[in-house]
């Protein structure tokens, strides 16, 4: 294991078959996880692991991958590997991460110019997005990894991870510093899985800090949100990230960071057709919701470049402070 994100996750047991965990290796072009900024509860399941007073406490620290059929007890002092389940991964604490505590649609002025026109894009800005209220709730939890952060313009890695408040230390202020939170496991590729861990579907793969402002970009960037009271996912395609960050050898916020991209066309029509049926009934059904979405977030976009406009660019403005991960959270349905 490298002093990455492979030392960001006290294993929790997420299910009663196999056990694994996150990584810094990153990649972001992994089929798109279905998640609902609605989700707000953890479900760990039915199974649970004792502690067991006679562990072997001269096995190996965890943070390193655990022989088959181990698992790390997080509940025995110090932190072991013992027998439970098989193909199980076994972390270390990490340093502290980033969470969006501010998230917004962009003012018209501070949006990206994805056109080439030299005017700033952002076709959400109409559409009403539920994204701040999301954060205040803990509903929508986004978290950013650094690894191997650095701020002498290096290329470093920033994983993009969703999350859940720690359901045994609830923050009362989900937009304070050093909360306790899970990583859910659909943050991660399990099907890419190695020696050094498994990679985030969402990473900026070359982000660099000069002079305090970062930048980077990204294949994607998942965006659960709710528009006009019905749950989507953005998928944000060719994602940048732009801002102004603190800490010389560690990330400790971001005052005020923009976060751009483009929204595919069919994309957006074939979310709506997946979203839940009681919220689409409250606005009327799909058609309805559709067709307002048509009229309130066009397309402005040509994402091949020249040719028929298949965009809806977006926006967004953001801050983050620094948190603490404590564990692999439960996937959501």
């Amino acid at each position: 294991m490298t002093n990455s994100f492979n030392s960001l996750i006290l294993l929790m047991l997420i299910a009663a078959t196999a056990c694994k965990s996150s990584s810094g290796s990153g990649t972001d072009d992994a089929t798109t996880p279905d998640v609902l900024a609605s989700d707000t509860t953890s479900d760990v399941g039915d199974a649970t692991i004792s502690p067991d007073a006679t562990a072997d406490v001269s096995a190996p620290l965890c943070g390193g991958l655990c022989k088959q059929g181990e698992i790390c007890d997080t509940k025995v002092s110090p932190n072991v590997c013992k027998v439970v389940t098989p193909e199980c991964w076994c972390i270390e604490p990490n340093p502290p991460v980033q969470k969006f505590v501010q998230l917004a649609l962009a003012a018209t002025l501070d949006a990206c110019d994805l056109t080439g026109d030299g005017q700033p894009d952002n076709a959400f800005a109409g559409a009403g997005l539920e994204l701040q209220s999301a954060v205040n709730s803990g509903a929508l939890v986004l978290l950013l990894n650094p690894i191997g952060f650095n701020t002498n313009g290096t290329a470093f890695l920033v994983d993009a991870v969703r999350g859940d408040a720690d359901p045994t230390s609830l923050a009362e202020d989900m937009t304070a510093a050093g909360g306790k939170y899970t990583v859910r496991a659909e943050s991660y590729d399990l099907t890419q899985c190695d020696a050094t861990g498994c990679p985030a579907v969402v990473a900026f793969k070359n982000a660099k800090i000069v002079n305090g402002t970062l930048t980077g970009q990204a294949s994607q960037f998942l965006l659960p949100v709710r528009i006009n009271g019905v749950s989507l996912t953005l998928r944000i395609q060719n994602a940048t990230i732009s801002g102004q960050v603190t800490g010389d050898t560690a990330w400790q916020s971001t005052p005020s960071g923009r976060l751009c991209g483009t929204v595919d066309a069919v994309e957006l029509a074939n979310a709506v057709t997946v979203a839940d049926a009681t919220e689409l009934a409250k606005v009327g059904g799909a058609a309805a919701f559709s067709a307002w979405l048509d009229q309130h977030v066009l397309s402005d976009v040509a994402t091949a470049g020249a040719g028929a406009k298949n965009g809806k660019s977006i926006a967004l403005q953001f801050a983050t402070k620094s948190v603490v991960i404590i564990g692999l959270g439960a996937s959501k349905p």
